[in-house]
């Protein structure tokens, strides 16, 4: 497998996650709550979904220019 379908098999994962812990976590509340353990993590799922895109992005853009 090359890097970028690793990447996409990644964010895939990350994303499957994020949408798990969305659904736990219920409606969001008008008020900024305290944050919980369930808030870190999906705040910490959402951060490594921004790495991987971002890594999948460069990758795509270097196969491009054929390095």
């Amino acid at each position: 497998m090359s890097d970028v379908e690793n990447l996409i098999i990644e964010q895939k994962r990350l994303t499957d996650a994020i949408a798990a812990q969305q659904a736990d976590m219920g409606r969001k509340q008008l008020a900024r709550p305290t944050p919980t353990s369930a808030s870190m993590l999906l705040m910490n799922l959402n951060r490594q979904l921004a790495t991987v895109t971002l890594k999948i992005r460069a990758q795509k853009v270097r196969e491009a220019k054929g390095m």
